[in-house]
């Protein structure tokens, strides 16, 4: 029989520390061959959870088996664990690789395929997403109290600061890290603090002005050419002035937390205090900049609430120009 061979791993950290992935490789690869059945395909996901499939690897392997006809009539995995961590979304997923004749096998949990078995198989994935669960929680906890006490979780820096180890030493030895101001990247973010409070050869300069100055001077963004939104960012985030916010978003949701589950880490500042407020007023959504933050096609201007705009103070710009929304809202009905 032809399988495909699907071998992941949480982590990236366990990625790059080749962890996992090449016991599994090998213990799925001894018991094809033990059960004589050839494997036609090998997906490998390094660093991705299986508690969603926002997985690339693993949704080019779900692809490959609903094709007409599969390459592979079963996946192979170490255990249930590494297809999927969340019991309803494993038992959606397997019941659409069936109608397409692609049976799911874990080598370490052989069930049969009567009544029973199904029990069992469900049992085993409400057991795994159970376990992803409370790791979480306890994960969570873990990187709150390291950021309370100042050390870094994430595992590269934001841009103009790097991550280095620290002495102190975590969970399984290894140092804790914390971030420092990375030398080549820093002078480049107080000339664009610079540029918006004093212009640019005396030249008003806003947020667009600043990223094309940056891009066109190749002084780039890790190897990135600066956006809009990026140069946003750095205006206004508090991390340039010594103080970065950890938990501020549920990192599965996207969406805010209360500012009670904040932890607020003292980190070296790159910009005083007094000059990032200067730059932080006007770069809100009702300052200076607010013609960056909502673009306003003419075409539709007539069809908005102009009241909320007015009050938002929302502007329509279009390269050196710009006009107000009611303006533009007038005009149209004297074309009328």
């Amino acid at each position: 029989m032809a399988v495909a061979l699907y071998a992941r791993v949480s982590t990236v950290e366990q990625a790059e520390r080749d962890l996992s992935i090449p016991d599994q490789v090998k213990q799925i690869r001894k018991w094809c061959e033990t059960n004589e059945h050839l494997i036609a395909k090998e997906y490998f996901e390094p660093g991705a959870s299986a508690r969603d499939d926002r997985r690339p690897v693993f949704q080019e392997m779900m692809a490959d088996a609903l094709t007409d006809p599969a390459p592979f009539e079963a996946i192979i995995v170490h255990s249930q664990s590494r297809f999927f961590r969340d019991g309803l979304e494993f038992g959606l997923k397997e019941r659409t690789l069936q109608k397409h004749g692609v049976n799911l096998i874990s080598i370490t949990q052989p069930i049969t395929d009567d009544p029973s078995g199904v029990l069992m198989r469900r049992l085993f994935a409400n057991m795994d997403e159970y376990q992803s669960l409370e790791n979480a929680k306890h994960t969570g906890r873990s990187m709150l109290e390291n950021a309370r006490q100042g050390y870094w979780n994430r595992n590269k820096a934001l841009y103009e600061y790097q991550a280095v180890d620290a002495e102190a030493v975590g969970r399984k030895g290894r140092k804790k890290r914390k971030i420092v101001i990375h030398d080549d990247e820093a002078p480049i973010v107080r000339k664009m603090y610079d540029w918006y409070l004093n212009g640019v050869q005396g030249k008003d300069s806003g947020l667009k002005a600043i990223a094309t100055k940056l891009n066109q001077s190749g002084q780039l963004m890790r190897g990135n050419l600066w956006r809009i939104q990026k140069v946003r960012q750095v205006l206004s985030d508090t991390i340039y002035k010594g103080e970065y916010i950890y938990n501020r978003t549920d990192s599965r949701t996207g969406k805010a937390k209360s500012k009670d589950q904040w932890v607020r880490m003292p980190v070296p500042a790159i910009i005083d205090g007094s000059i990032w407020e200067r730059v932080d007023a006007p770069t809100s959504a009702s300052g200076k900049d607010a013609r960056a933050a909502a673009w306003v096609p003419a075409p539709v201007v007539r069809f908005i609430n102009l009241r909320s705009l007015q009050q938002r103070n929302y502007c329509y710009n279009r390269e050196k120009w710009q006009v107000s929304i009611l303006h533009l809202y007038n005009k149209g009905r004297e074309r009328r």
